[in-house]
């Protein structure tokens, strides 16, 4: 049996001793001190907004010896997260845990960790027993480059990795032979990021510069590059530029893209949208702010152009297509 409980509920400490309760998610709710309890059917346990302190987290570990899911979102008053004696676990969430100053997982069968750090606070993380980890997202993470290569040396089956805003992370390489998934956003600090991923599928990357040239992007299904200035009102691109450099290695980045299988390229600029079918000379408007979207074969063009059209609503859109495609040009 579920059970949700919202804001201004204060909750009966019987609710805690309810075996048949299989997934609770407490929002906004008065929680008493947890003791003497016994949730032993319980699968997903979402605590949101609440203050809580390391006893009552430590109570409610014990008391659930099948959880499988853990989320906390928003909590106050907990300073330090552990966990252990979990065999079941297979997701933790932290999100935004304003006093949080250390998290230690002992979850050897854990397999996605999502950690959203309150923006620069400092804090210490030990996964170095979550060997089985296939999902790691961190965002506003003040983890510096070793750290970072230390954990990412414990996570061999790591399927799915997400940096987000880990402005402290500076050259770092990924290598990793079941990596499927990268995602790398607004890491401002990243000068370097050498990727060694051989059956890498997806790539998503949004900053200001291209700090992954190393990253051979032929076994690709798909990838999003979003490149935009921190700062607004910057002047267009030239030859003279700066940027030019970084620009024409991303120009080289997308021809080496298998385009024979079926994949579309889609450049925006502005609200103007040029469309490539196997594209052959890619042109790139020199443009600080530049969306490349490298779409999977499986989506039709079709549904691409009514996506494009509801979603983005250029004011132009331009198709460069075969002979054989039913784009309208």
């Amino acid at each position: 049996m579920p059970l949700d409980l919202r804001k201004g509920y204060s909750l009966p400490q019987c609710v805690f001793a309810a075996r048949t309760i299989t997934a609770l998610r407490v929002n906004g709710c008065k929680l008493g001190p947890c003791n003497d309890l016994n949730l032993s059917n319980l699968q997903k346990l979402c605590l949101g907004k609440l203050r809580v302190n390391e006893q009552m987290i430590e109570n409610l570990i014990r008391a659930c010896p099948l959880l499988e899911d853990f989320r906390l979102i928003y909590a106050t008053g907990l300073k330090v997260f552990k966990v252990s004696n979990l065999p079941k676990l297979k997701r933790i969430d932290l999100h935004t845990c304003s006093e949080l100053k250390e998290v230690n997982l002992q979850a050897p069968n854990l397999e996605t960790f999502w950690y959203v750090v309150v923006r620069y606070r400092s804090y210490k993380i030990d996964l170095s027993t979550c060997n089985a980890l296939k999902s790691l997202t961190l965002e506003d993470a003040t983890l510096k480059d070793e750290s970072f290569q230390n954990h990412l040396s414990c996570f061999p089956a790591l399927e799915k990795l997400v940096l987000s805003k880990c402005n402290f992370l500076k050259n770092i390489t990924i290598s990793s032979y079941e990596l499927k998934t990268l995602i790398l956003r607004e890491c401002k600090q990243l000068e370097e990021a050498d990727i060694i991923s051989p059956n890498l599928l997806s790539f998503e990357y949004k900053g200001e510069k291209m700090p992954f040239t190393s990253l051979n992007p032929s076994s690709l299904k798909e990838a999003k590059l979003y490149f935009k200035p921190s700062g607004q009102g910057e002047p267009r691109l030239s030859n003279e530029d700066n940027h030019t450099p970084w620009f024409a290695r991303l120009q080289g980045f997308l021809d080496k893209f298998d385009y024979s299988r079926g994949l579309k390229l889609v450049v925006r600029s502005d609200k103007n949208i040029v469309i490539y079918e196997r594209p052959k000379g890619i042109f790139l408007p020199q443009v600080y702010d530049l969306k490349l979207d490298v779409v999977k074969s499986s989506v039709n063009l079709e549904d691409l152009l009514d996506y494009i059209l509801r979603t983005w609503r250029p004011l132009t859109l331009s198709s460069l297509s075969t002979s054989r495609s039913r784009l309208p040009k």
